[in-house]
């Protein structure tokens, strides 16, 4: 491809303009208006009117210009047939690069088929994908590697160079300078850095419609995340803290099914207490109207043996009165004789 690109660059220099080609000889000796002209005077008169007076016979009657050509023919300027060439050369090894590479035409969106399906498409992006792991792992490797040894020479200079906190406090703050510092004590000291690459879109939207999913309520009516935990999510996607947000929506949503859970037991124990404490109070009632009745059965028993007594102690009297009287008579009846 260079060399091509090299051959179309010297092409490009070598090219000539478009121009014509003119047969002088039948320019010449022409007069117009009783004036003689000069050849490059006709050609002039061309560019300015796009005429052209030329003579066809000499004067001797033969054909001026032989083969019956016209005086002027236009010349292509341009490399030509060198550009067609040079092109197919450069589609010629920019395919043998997708072929060894795995890099297709779908994911370096250079020409796609308007017609290829989404599957299909989906497809030639993972397989490019797989062709480049390597060269992804490698890269992800040696980009570890470079900042691993940074970090434990960065412990170096904060150990041995007091003018490195004025450098790394704007960069890590007062408290990561102090721990560098500690740290540099041991310069063995090996950080765990792992590089990790950036989600996708696509996963980024699984998250997001998982979170949407858990405020709605599921079988047993226990909503995941509330609006504010949804808000907070939304906000670590656009971060790109996905892991912490995936956290956040787990950590959150059993809190909220444990709480909801405590609270319907709670319920559970309230209602039931309650339903006791109803029981109580209507089994209180019942033995106090059964009581109240109770007495007023008896306090009527009272009365009615009262009024019963009252009526026997009247009729007794009156019986006593009845005898009195009769004894009374008697006595007069006697006293009478």
């Amino acid at each position: 491809m260079q060399l091509a690109w090299l051959k179309l660059q010297n092409a490009l220099a070598m090219s000539s303009n478009s121009g014509i080609a003119v047969e002088y000889t039948s320019l010449q000796n022409m007069k117009l208006g009783g004036e003689k002209m000069d050849p490059l005077d006709i050609l002039s008169l061309r560019r300015d009117t796009g005429d052209l007076f030329y003579k066809l016979t000499t004067h001797t009657g033969r054909m001026n210009v032989p083969g019956g050509f016209r005086p002027i023919q236009e010349l292509e300027g341009g490399i030509g047939r060198q550009l067609d060439e040079l092109i197919r050369i450069f589609d010629l090894n920019m395919n043998f690069i997708r072929d060894l590479t795995g890099i297709n035409q779908i994911a370096d969106a250079s020409n796609p088929d308007p017609n290829q399906s989404v599957g299909g498409s989906e497809l030639a992006i993972a397989q490019t994908t797989k062709a480049l792991k390597p060269i992804y792992s490698g890269y992800v490797r040696l980009k570890e590697l470079v900042a691993r040894s940074c970090a434990i020479r960065i412990q170096n200079i904060v150990r041995n160079d007091p003018k490195a906190y004025d450098v790394y406090l704007p960069v890590v703050g007062a408290a990561g300078v102090k721990l560098l510092e500690f740290d540099a004590e041991n310069i063995d000291a090996d950080y765990h850095i792992k590089i990790i690459a950036r989600p996708t879109e696509k996963r980024k939207d699984v998250i997001l419609q998982a979170a949407v999913q858990a405020m709605q309520p599921d079988r047993e009516g226990y909503v995941g995340i509330e609006i504010q935990d949804f808000m907070m999510i939304e906000r670590l996607l656009e971060d790109g803290n996905l892991k912490y947000a995936e956290y956040f929506l787990n950590y959150r949503s059993q809190k909220n099914k444990e709480r909801q859970t405590q609270l319907q037991r709670e319920n559970m124990q309230i209602d039931a207490k309650n339903a006791q404490e109803t029981a109580r109070v209507k089994g209180e009632e019942d033995r106090n109207s059964k009581t109240f009745e109770t007495d007023e059965t008896i306090r009527l028993e009272k009365v009615k043996a009262d009024l019963e007594d009252r009526n026997k102690e009247r009729e007794h009297q009156r019986k006593m009165k009845e005898l009195a009287l009769q004894v009374g008579l008697k006595e007069s009846v006697s006293n009478t004789k």
